[in-house]
Formats: C-alpha cells, structure tokens, sequence
C-alpha cells in the first residue's frame, strides 16, 4: 500500500513538472520598438523631472518658514525668559510688575514657536533630499537614454562570395 502511495506522488509531481514546462514554452517574450522605448524614457524623464521641480520649491519655502519661525521664537524665548529673570530679580511679582506671568507666557510661546519652526525646516530639508534622489534618478536615466544606439555592421565574406550585416541595439 506505501508503495502505491509512493508511486502515485511521484506521477503527481512529474506531471505537475511537465504542465510547467507546457506552460512556460507557449509564453511569447514581447520586445518593444525603439519608438516604445524612446517613449517610455522620454515618459520617464518627464515624470522624474516634474517630481524634482515640485519637491525643490515645496522644500525650500518650508525651509525658509521654518527657519524665520526659529528665529522668532527664539527672540521670544530670550525675551520672556528676560521679563522672567528681571521679576525674580526685582521680588515684585503683583501688582504692576507682573513680568512673571508674561514673561512666563511669552518663552512658552516663544519655545511653542520655536519647535513649529523646527518641524518645518525639518519637513522641508527632508522633501530636498527627496529632490535630490529623484534628481539622482533623473539623470541615471538621461544617461542610460543617452548609452541606447541602434548600430549596423555590414559584412563581406570573400571565400564564400557573400554579403551581410549585423544590426544591434547597443546600451
């Protein structure tokens, strides 16, 4: 009884081999054109092209942003922090010289400012490398467009008394 088993997955397995193989010879391998190709790069380099132009200026208005909402976060930050220290220093913390409370407000703000400008420049410095890897890819593929040539070689075969030629697509 084992052997039957045996026997019957061993028949299983080699057909299942021979329809793969069926199946893999009636695949056709499609070559595109050269027009297709050319197509297709000219497609490509458009989109790569498009994408580094958008993630540029989104990038450098963010950076720009952020690094004008640091500063004047940081100019709050140092002057609420002054206002704090000069109403620790003076002891009056009612009345007229309420420098505690709004200095204590404005480095707050000051600090909240700060950190939004942070995001921003961090946000924008990430979309300009971002710019700078499809700019990489852009040009990888304007060379590689520039490496495909179309090449005929004509040849002559004196003894046998023929002619010929050779086209090849060199990239």
């Amino acid at each position: 009884m084992k052997k039957i088993a045996f026997v019957m997955v061993l028949l299983f397995s080699l057909n299942a081999f021979a329809q793969e193989a069926d199946s893999a010879e009636k695949k056709q391998i499609v070559v595109p054109t050269v027009q297709e190709q050319n197509a297709a790069i000219a497609d490509s380099i458009k989109y790569y092209q498009e994408q580094v132009d958008r993630y540029t200026a989104s990038g450098t208005i963010k950076v720009s942003r952020g690094r004008k909402l640091m500063l004047a976060g940081g100019i709050a930050m140092a002057l609420g922090l002054g206002s704090f220290a000069y109403s620790l220093a003076d002891g009056n913390l009612s009345g007229d010289g309420m420098f505690f409370l709004a200095g204590y407000t404005t480095a707050l703000g000051g600090l909240g400012v700060f950190t939004a400008g942070f995001i921003t420049w961090y946000i924008g410095s990430s979309r300009m490398d971002s710019a700078d890897e499809y700019q990489q890819k852009l040009n990888r593929i304007k060379e590689r467009d520039s490496k495909i040539s179309l090449q005929l070689v004509p040849s002559f075969d004196v003894q046998s008394k023929s002619l010929g030629g050779t086209l090849a697509l060199n990239f």
